[in-house]
């Protein structure tokens, strides 16, 4: 199913931004960001099965969570966590840096 959607979106809708496309490098995003975070997993297992099932509803908001983090109207509480986006590329780098194969002009 995710496969698909790299020839053929789905089209999503929430009532906060309206008609939305479900695609498939938006739909991997938000399942390797749910890699690095366990409580987030049952709500994504809930999401690819109602996908699955023909309902995009959890998909689009979903989607629409992970792309908008930020409401300039509406700014954090001091004590609020900080977005950690910055984290999942430490790790791909710091994971890659020392890969027997990499590519050149990577260094």
């Amino acid at each position: 199913m995710v496969r698909s959607l790299i020839e053929r979106p789905i089209l999503g809708y929430t009532t906060f931004s309206g008609p939305s496309l479900i695609t498939y490098s938006a739909l991997v995003q938000v399942m390797y960001g749910a890699l690095y975070n366990a409580k987030s997993r049952p709500s994504l297992a809930e999401m690819l099965f109602e996908l699955e099932a023909g309902n995009s509803t959890l998909a689009a908001t979903m989607l629409e969570r992970s792309t908008w983090e930020y409401d300039p109207t509406r700014p954090p509480p001091p004590n609020k966590r900080p977005s950690s986006d910055e984290l999942g590329q430490l790790v791909i780098c710091a994971n890659s840096y020392d890969t027997p194969n990499q590519p050149e002009g990577l260094d």
